[in-house]
């Protein structure tokens, strides 16, 4: 039997202490060691939030008490709930929706909506703090002016001042006609005018336009000027009426 000499043997002990002893426990790792557990993250921030009216369309207004909320809100542990209000002091929370129809206070004006969110772990906006979101009421049709009818050879004249609108302004006018009977009830009825707004020229607070085609010398033409503000109110209208000469 082949025996190894004892100063051999000495040798193959040394690195087998340092493997087995402390001197050599840093040679390995465990999973604990190389897939260390995380720390668990405080959430107590409150969720970060928008709110549009009628998805903040551009002029921002409306002819309707009757509006849509545009709600958008993230956390990192989730939304739950949000409350709108009004006024500036939150009332009823319900669950958060993206979401939500919505009626303004009645009265023209600058519409404020206020909201406020919380999160699944019960943090909340601010009350003094809510996100907001505004749009402009308008009902208010636009107040008419003087409609001038004036009789040439083979057309008819017409001249009008500026109409007044004290919410969101005057948008556009509408000329309709009638040949012969009586004005149109209102701009929905008789005849548009073509290339109202290209034809029409506006000098010193007056615009003037002259009407030539499809006229009858020789009968009357009853005319009906309304105008439209930017939150779609249209005025009754104001009329007027000429015969055309040959």
């Amino acid at each position: 039997m082949l025996r190894l000499k004892k100063k051999y043997l000495s040798l193959l002990f040394v690195p087998l202490v340092l493997v087995f002893s402390g001197c050599g426990e840093d040679l390995f790792e465990t999973d604990e060691e190389t897939h260390a557990t995380p720390a668990p993250y405080a959430d107590t921030a409150a969720p970060i939030g928008t709110i549009t009216i009628n998805s903040g369309a551009s002029p921002n207004i409306t002819n309707s008490t009757s509006v849509t909320l545009n709600i958008s809100a993230t956390d990192y542990t989730g939304v739950s709930q949000m409350c709108v209000s009004d006024s500036t002091t939150c009332t009823t929370w319900e669950a958060y929706a993206i979401s939500k129809s919505w009626t303004l206070p009645t009265g023209d004006g600058l519409k404020t909506v206020n909201v406020w969110f919380k999160d699944t772990l019960g943090n909340a906006t601010a009350s003094a703090s809510p996100h907001s979101g505004t749009i402009t009421l308008d009902t208010t049709a636009p107040t008419d002016g003087t409609l001038t009818a004036t009789a040439s050879a083979g057309s008819i004249t017409l001249t009008w001042p500026v109409f007044l609108d004290t919410g969101s302004g005057i948008k556009n006018y509408t000329l309709v006609y009638n040949i012969g009977g009586s004005a149109p009830a209102d701009c929905a009825a008789g005849t548009a005018v073509a290339n109202l707004t290209a034809d029409t020229t506006f000098s010193g607070g007056t615009y003037t336009f002259v009407h030539s085609a499809g006229l009858t010398s020789g009968t009357t033409t009853y005319y009906r000027l309304c105008a439209t503000d930017w939150a779609g109110n249209t005025s009754a209208g104001s009329t007027d009426q000429a015969i055309p000469r040959q």
